[in-house]
């Protein structure tokens, strides 16, 4: 039976483009998975994975293991050699989404007791695409900024506000009176007094918040170093893309074999293709860099921001503690001493601002990708 098999030069070109595109590399991919096996062994099981060429992997790990004599290990490798653990398990071994982990091989171990019984696990390796690049540096600038607002701020604008309230209840309470007698005096001593363990409690998180915001600002750094990494490499490949094309070309020049012609032409029209698709991804990531480099600085000022705030807390706070003090002997100079009193709504009010431009720039990078 003759059957007629026909794929159209644009499928075939687009499938190739393809593979150009996302590995980075012809090369074959051996040794991509690991299977415990399903029939129970006594001692170690390992291998090593890789994809020749490959900058990362994308590794995917399913099944189940025994939870307590059996257990799963993943490692880096590097020139070779073992690196760091990045994946154990014991049971159930799944993850959500997949580890990615840099380079191009890693090393599984799997350690055993001959008497177990369970469905067995497996282990495989893809090279790591630049949409999966793409998207994990996403996910971990969110979850960054996601710290930023819970490391406290939240918490600090809740108490501010309450006593804020309290600090207006008072004011309240002085523009009423029409003369002051001991039980209003105890009443504004006691309200000064917890306006000020308020407020030194909350600037007490200025200890706990500095070295968290530095933390946040060094890894989203590092987050716009992997970007840009990933534009200079795209970079590179579009430039040595052009450099064999200009090879191929000049090899047609020279050469009057038909079959060798028809080649050179295929591979210089399918390359061509390529440097288009190379350079609408090195834009992308520029972009991706542009928006990441805008966020830190505003960040920064945030953080500014925020140690203003903690400054200006512990002023009136130490100004209610002393006017507390100074009431329970003198009454008369209560407006004189509060009027050194900051306004710490309008400091409130910059953080607020600060923070919806923070989102916006989060919301400009989820919008940037492929």
């Amino acid at each position: 039976m003759n059957v007629n098999l026909h794929i159209s030069s644009q499928c075939l070109f687009k499938l190739c483009l393809i593979t150009l595109v996302w590995t980075g590399s012809l090369s074959a991919m051996a040794g991509t998975l690991f299977s415990t096996g399903s029939v129970p062994i006594k001692g170690q099981k390992a291998a090593v994975l890789s994809v020749r060429g490959a900058d990362a992997l994308e590794v995917s790990i399913r099944g189940s293991i025994d939870a307590k004599h059996e257990v799963l290990r993943i490692y880096t490798m590097k020139r070779g050699r073992t690196g760091v653990k990045v994946f154990e398990a014991k049971g159930r071994v799944e993850r959500p989404g997949v580890l990615i982990v840099e380079g191009d091989s890693i090393k599984v171990t799997f350690n055993s007791n001959h008497q177990t019984h369970r469905p067995g696990a497996t282990v495989s390796i893809a090279p790591l695409s630049p949409l999966s690049r793409m998207n994990t540096i996403k996910t971990e600038v969110n979850q960054w900024i996601d710290k930023v607002e819970h490391q406290g701020a939240a918490y600090a604008a809740v108490e501010i506000d309450k006593s804020i309230q309290g600090f207006q209840l008072l004011e309240k309470q002085l523009n009423n009176s029409t003369s002051i007698d001991s039980i209003l005096v105890d009443t504004l001593v006691k309200t000064l007094t917890q306006l000020a363990s308020s407020y030194t409690q909350i600037a007490q998180l200025e200890n706990k918040l500095q070295p968290a915001h530095q933390k946040v600002l060094s890894h989203l750094s590092q987050l716009e170093q992997k970007t840009q990494k990933q534009a200079q490499k795209t970079h590179q490949r579009k430039t040595q893309e052009q450099k064999n094309i200009k090879q191929w070309q000049q090899a047609l020049q020279k050469t009057d074999d038909a079959l060798q012609r028809k080649k050179l032409e295929l591979s210089i029209k399918a390359h061509q293709s390529l440097i288009k698709s190379l350079e609408l991804q090195h834009q992308v990531w520029l972009d991706s860099v542009n928006a990441q480099q805008a966020l830190i600085p505003a960040l920064k000022h945030y953080f500014k921001q925020v140690n203003l705030l903690f400054y200006t807390l512990r002023l009136n706070a130490d100004i209610y503690r002393e006017t507390a003090h100074v009431l329970q002997h003198d009454i008369q100079f209560i407006e004189e001493t509060l009027a050194g009193v900051s306004n710490i709504q309008d400091t409130l009010r910059s953080l607020m601002d600060d923070w919806k431009q923070i989102e916006q720039l989060k919301m400009n990078i989820n919008e940037i990708g492929f």
